[in-house]
């Protein structure tokens, strides 16, 4: 209890500087820091998609329009131009970085848009922060005429800015802050080549004075906020789009699977046995774990944040399930209680489930903590200490299946030999499942990458759950656990098996 007290109090804690997630951002940024990334959103063909917010600098010189915010998608965001690369320090050139922006894009400054782009330019830019109570002066419509031009948006009350996303295929869009600015140089007259002579700079941070504090608050959804909103879509993103239905079908599931085992355990015949035990436990902390992620989703649903140390304590219950679910089929193959009364190995097999659990520890605080898959939309399971645990999972597989094969031999119970039949056929696939899931997850857009690995990992949870509660019904589990050999009936009679 106290581990658990522990590890909640530090996802909390951790919890609090990861605000990248929630799609209502908010924060703090100053252009002492070249670039950062803000947000990653997806949005969907099927609706008006809308960014909308405010940036205001949090000092009261006068400098404004010193740093741009950026809103792009991903194919300009990791191909067509360096801003990727400027994201991760491999580029301080705001000339070079943005130059790829000017050929598609509405300059901040009218003179420096390029005039003849095909299709018309793109509303990809605004420059921050903005004056404080004032639209943003980069807005189409502030300083030149953009009620003339064909992509112009109104401002949704409440904002400083605001872009519209139509599109005609789901996509992912990122919303980064950068400390570049442009501005037009040696012009005398407007033509439409003025834009050549504007120049991308990089805002200067060689004095304090000259650093630029901002404060930002923005807004990312599925809709139109000056509209009615659909609740399953509106705050969300779209690869969590559906996420909220399924947790709260499993929320149902799992709520009957839990009444109908505790009905079951009720019994006056029910054997109070370890194994059960333990089963129980993995049952009640996957019931937990969905619980939680429905109340984070649901309330996200409302205010785009959620209960992030919520989610997470949600996500760590299913750590939790997924280490004493594999001991627990570790322990049922080796015919603990059931074949035999002496668990042999007692120490490899402590020593292999330990390493699966400290992997899926690392996994999940790295995963957590850091959030690098959050831009890139990759699965967690698609990291270095994924590729770990789904390699001992595979290596766990083989020694289940040989420490099975080994019980299986020694047992001549016909009620046994079916159970363990059924235990090999059915637990191979839970074991093999996850491996596969996330290899066919390269041939998946990663917008759906969320979606398939969130109902894959549940559906076969809670199908693993239920066929081993039906397994162990007091009706079925009696025959299992009463060992017969008569060389060892006296020291059965003594042992409770409480404990392993």
């Amino acid at each position: 209890m106290m581990l658990l007290f522990c590890l909640s109090s530090f996802l909390f804690v951790m919890s609090s500087f990861n605000c990248c997630t929630c799609k209502h951002v908010s924060g703090k940024w100053s252009t002492s820091s070249f670039s950062q990334a803000v947000a990653r959103f997806g949005f969907d063909s099927g609706y008006n998609g809308f960014f909308y917010g405010n940036i205001t600098k949090t000092t009261k010189n006068r400098i404004v329009n010193s740093a741009t915010l950026v809103f792009v998608n991903s194919e300009y965001y990791y191909t067509k131009s360096d801003l990727y690369r400027g994201l991760h320090g491999h580029t301080t050139n705001c000339t070079a970085m943005m130059e790829p922006l000017v050929q598609v894009a509405l300059m901040p400054s009218e003179s420096c848009t390029k005039q003849d782009i095909d299709g018309g330019p793109k509303d990809l830019l605004r420059s921050v922060p903005c004056g404080e109570g004032d639209t943003c002066r980069s807005q189409p419509g502030y300083d030149f005429p953009g009620s003339n031009w064909p992509y112009f948006v109104p401002l949704v009350p409440g904002s400083q800015f605001t872009f519209r996303v139509v599109i005609d295929k789901p996509e992912d869009w990122f919303v980064l802050l950068v400390a570049c600015s442009i501005s037009p140089i040696n012009i005398t007259g407007s033509t439409d080549e003025t834009w050549k002579n504007c120049l991308w700079k990089n805002t200067p941070v060689s004095s304090e004075a000259e650093i630029i504090p901002v404060e930002y608050d923005l807004w990312l959804v599925n809709g139109n906020p000056n509209a009615t909103v659909d609740l399953f879509t509106f705050q969300f993103s779209f690869e969590l789009q559906g996420v909220l239905q399924m947790c709260l079908a499993f929320l149902v599931l799992y709520a009957g699977l839990v009444f109908v085992h505790f009905c079951g355990l009720s019994y006056k015949s029910a054997p109070g046995h370890t194994l059960i035990r333990l089963f129980t436990a993995a049952l009640l902390s996957e019931s937990l774990a969905v619980l939680f992620q429905f109340i984070h989703y649901l309330i996200y649903a409302k205010n785009g944040v959620g209960v992030e140390p919520l989610r997470d304590i949600g996500d760590f219950c299913f750590v939790v399930t997924q280490c004493l679910f594999m001991l627990l089929l570790l322990l049922i193959a080796k015919g603990w209680t059931i074949t035999t009364i002496f668990l042999i190995h007692k120490k490899y097999v402590a020593g292999l489930w330990l390493i699966y659990v400290i992997l899926y520890l690392t996994l999940f605080i790295v995963n957590t903590v850091t959030s690098l898959n959050e831009f890139s939309g990759r699965s967690a399971y698609q990291s270095i200490p994924g590729g770990f645990i789904l390699g001992l999972r595979c290596l766990i597989l083989f020694w289940f299946l040989y420490e099975l094969r080994n019980t299986y031999l020694q047992e001549n119970v016909p009620e046994k030999l079916n159970f363990y039949r059924f235990l090999g056929l059915f637990y191979t696939l839970w074991f093999i499942y996850l491996p596969i899931a996330v290899g066919a997850l390269s041939r998946v857009n990663v917008l759906y990458h969320f979606k398939v690995i969130f109902g894959t990992l549940h559906s076969a949870d809670f199908v693993s759950l239920a066929a081993m509660a039906w397994l162990l019904w007091p009706s079925r589990s009696k025959a299992y656990f009463k060992l017969t050999t008569p060389d060892n009936r006296r020291l059965l009679d003594s042992l409770s098996y409480d404990k392993i």
